[in-house]
């Protein structure tokens, strides 16, 4: 079930925004380390998030082809849980399957002990900002307070510059009801609303006039929920930005002036991680310089 389609029971699709599950018993699916690359090479704590129901089968959960260990998500009620699996910090697999019945499982989590950044992505191929109204408000608001995260980003937007039936006000209502929903599940975390890049039309590449409609809700949304603003349509050049990329050398963008190529990708990444370090920089040194309050009378 996926939150595109908003067709999930009780309308609960875990924090990637897709429930999983088997049409039989012999499903199976595994999430393991790589063997090669700058991350991702050795895990301690496999997490994985479900659904318990009354209908609810039993899962089996084997790391490196061990005696698996099997959960049951039979309850009562519907009700959103995690397994943890703690190994040693190292190269490991974990297969996910069926022991029996009926399952629905919204995700696993691979992470290690220790300092470092991890990113949890809701990315759903032609979602739009209102489809995060379909969320349950309080499943939504749990799956964010059970990953405890720091920073709450939301960026969405562009397959609503594209659609011919952009209404702004559902838009600001639907979007803004997500915002809220999500932070509710973590008040104490920062938030930061991220605009659309430039979109061009084809042929030519112009700027799709709905672009700077859309730049300025997201702004709107950002103030009504305090979350901070990063105008990402100007920092990358603002209109005709997509028309210049595309006849860079190597293009920056694909001939539909929507989709950076690997080469525009990794601008765009490196100008988001930038801002948000420059940001908590900033941060950090208004922290430090900022005067202690006073005590006593």
């Amino acid at each position: 079930h996926i939150l595109n389609r908003g067709n999930a029971p009780g309308r609960r699709y875990g924090l990637g925004g897709i429930m999983s599950y088997n049409r039989g018993q012999t499903s199976r699916a595994t999430f393991g380390t790589v063997e090669d690359g700058p991350a991702g090479s050795a895990v301690s704590n496999f997490r994985v998030f479900y659904q318990a129901w009354p209908r609810g089968g039993d899962l089996a959960l084997s790391v490196d082809g061990a005696e698996s260990t099997i959960v049951s998500t039979q309850s009562d009620r519907v009700e959103d849980r995690v397994h943890e699996i703690r190994v040693d910090d190292g190269a490991h697999e974990l297969e996910v399957g069926v022991e029996d019945g009926r399952l629905r499982l919204y995700g696993v989590v691979m992470e290690r002990e220790g300092p470092g950044v991890v990113v949890d992505g809701l990315m759903l191929i032609g979602a739009r900002g209102r489809r995060l109204a379909l969320f349950d408000a309080e499943h939504f608001a749990r799956q964010v307070a059970l990953r405890e995260l720091d920073l709450l980003v939301f960026w969405m937007g562009g397959n609503d510059a594209e659609s011919e039936y952009f209404d702004r006000d559902g838009f600001l209502e639907d979007y803004g009801t997500g915002i809220a929903h999500a932070r509710a599940g973590r008040p104490e975390a920062s938030c930061l609303v991220v605009s659309i890049l430039d979109l061009g039309e084809s042929p030519g590449g112009r700027t799709r006039r709905r672009v700077p409609r859309i730049v300025e809700a997201q702004q709107e949304l950002a103030a009504a929920h305090e979350c901070a603003f990063l105008n990402f349509f100007e920092a990358m050049g603002g209109s005709g930005t997509m028309r210049s990329w595309f006849r860079q050398n190597p293009r920056l963008v694909s001939a539909d002036y929507t989709h950076p190529t690997i080469t525009g990708a990794r601008i765009v990444g490196r100008t988001l991680s930038h801002s948000l370090l420059r940001g908590f920089d900033e941060w950090l040194a208004a922290t430090e310089n900022a005067e202690p309050e006073c005590e006593g009378p």
